[in-house]
Order: C-alpha cells, then sequence, then structure tokens
C-alpha cells in the first residue's frame, strides 16, 4: 500500500479501485483486472506474473523465550507452542528448514491457529509462542526487539511469492501491465524491507 501514491503520481489518469478479500477470489466472475496475492493455489486460466520471492524467519517475543526457553536445532521446535496459518483451503503446519545440504521437515503444533498472518504476529508479541512469517510483516517489529529471530544459521524455506494474477488474455490491458510493472520496479531484486533487515538478522 505505501506504493500507491507514488504509482497514482505517475499515472494521474488511472483510476484505482483496490479491495481487501479474505475470500478465494474467482478473477473473471468478480470482474477484476489484477489480483495480488501471495496464495500458492492459483486460479485456473489465469496467468501468475511473480514480482517478489518472501523470505522468512522464525521469531517468538523476548518473553516467550525467557518463559520457555530458545530452540537450538529445528527439532526442538515439538516441545514449543508454535502459532499456526490456517485457512479454508490450507494448513502450514509442517515448517521446513535447510542449513547446507542438512534438511527438515518439522510437523508443529500449538494451541493458536488463525487464517491471518499478521494475526499471527500480534499473538506472538504478546508471548504465546514462536511464529515463522516473512520478513514484510518484521520490520518494525524485529528493530524495536519486540520479536526476536530465532534459529538464523537455518534458512527457511518455504516457498511463496507475490504474484500478479489476471485472466489469460491475448493482449494485457495496458494499465495491468503498467502496474505489475511499477510494484516490480519499486520492490526491487532484494526489498527495501529486507536490505534493512539484513543488519538485524
Amino acid at each position: 500500500m505505501p506504493l500507491i501514491p507514488d504509482f497514482m503520481s505517475r499515472y494521474p489518469n488511472l483510476e484505482l479501485e483496490i479491495s481487501f478479500l479474505d475470500h478465494k477470489v474467482d478473477v473473471v466472475n468478480e470482474g477484476l483486472d489484477l489480483l495480488l496475492t501471495m496464495s500458492e493455489q492459483l486460479p485456473l486460466g489465469m496467468v501468475a506474473r511473480p514480482l517478489m520471492d518472501c523470505r522468512f524467519v522464525l521469531v517468538a517475543s523476548p518473553d516467550y523465550l525467557a518463559k520457555h526457553g530458545v530452540p537450538r536445532t529445528p527439532d526442538d521446535l515439538v516441545q514449543h507452542n508454535c502459532l499456526v496459518y490456517k485457512s479454508e483451503w490450507y494448513e502450514h503446519a509442517v515448517w521446513e528448514f535447510k542449513r547446507g545440504s542438512d534438511e527438515k521437515k518439522i510437523p508443529v503444533k500449538g494451541n493458536y491457529r488463525v487464517d491471518d498472518a499478521p494475526a499471527l504476529k500480534e499473538v506472538a508479541k504478546k508471548g504465546l509462542g514462536i511464529v515463522y512469517l516473512s520478513t514484510y510483516l518484521l520490520e518494525n517489529e524485529l528493530q524495536e526487539g519486540d520479536l526476536i529471530p530465532i534459529l538464523t544459521e537455518w534458512s527457511l524455506t518455504h516457498p511463496l511469492a507475490l504474484q500478479a494474477v489476471y485472466p489469460r488474455r491475448q493482449n494485457l490491458a495496458p494499465k495491468v501491465r503498467a502496474f505489475t510493472d511499477f510494484v516490480k520496479e519499486s520492490l526491487g531484486e532484494v526489498p527495501p524491507w529486507d536490505r534493512k533487515l539484513a543488519l538485524l538478522l
């Protein structure tokens, strides 16, 4: 959303209407020009243009770690309360890790599941448990110490990208191309929040 004013300044004759949708979207029947999504299950018959790869970190609050200890290996997570993203059609309850040639898939459990990543972040800040989140959600929390990265010697390998999804047409509408080009250009190869967080992680 912080990119929108610059986009509107660049294309002042365009009208922009945005909806924050919390259901499985039918792009054509809902009359949308474009869907921005991080869903791994894309609508059939659509074109998906990747705009940004998501980077993930494992985090918990200082209070939680003081009470329950800091996991030293991914296997330790089975002894912790892990906060899980779960929607109507997807549950992220197997967390994937890689360090060199060593790869692990850890089934995790916890007492809180929700279909909204920012909601997971908020309860993690209150000390409820450990959460696996994309860095784009965490810039302020990591800088201010509200959440602490853990198991940082391991890469989190859950594949997820921000994608622009639109109907498969012979000629792409200029307004759709302009918006997707603008977003990709603005985010760059390394998004701004990851450039800042490189100093913390």
